[in-house]
């Protein structure tokens, strides 16, 4: 995503769930980085992204991650990458959902 290979959305509701995955104590201890780090890496997701704004309402497998299938519905033919078993098995009906790993073994491997 940052190196511009990959386009992608991204919304408020997903911004803010990035920001709370990256300051949890055990993802911090992998990543080392500090909160100006974090928050210029936040800067450029943003900078480099479609932004999207859903006001769809959507059902997802499970209903913390109703915003990513809202977010999916408002441009055609994207692709959800996750790492979220549940996601990648309940797709909804006309986008993709796939894992890390089968996207860069299609895409980029």
């Amino acid at each position: 995503m940052l190196s511009g290979k990959i386009i992608y959305l991204l919304s408020a509701d997903l911004l803010a769930e990035y920001s709370s995955v990256l300051q949890r104590r055990k993802i911090r201890r992998l990543h080392e980085l500090n909160d100006e780090e974090i928050d210029a890496l936040l800067t450029e997701l943003v900078a480099n992204a479609i932004w999207r704004e859903p006001t769809l309402a959507a059902e997802a497998a499970d209903p913390g991650d109703n915003h990513l299938w809202a977010l999916l519905a408002t441009q055609a033919a994207c692709t959800l990458v996750t790492g979220d078993r549940l996601l990648v098995e309940n797709p909804p009906g006309e986008h993709s959902v796939m894992s890390a790993r089968a996207y860069v073994d299609l895409h980029l491997g």
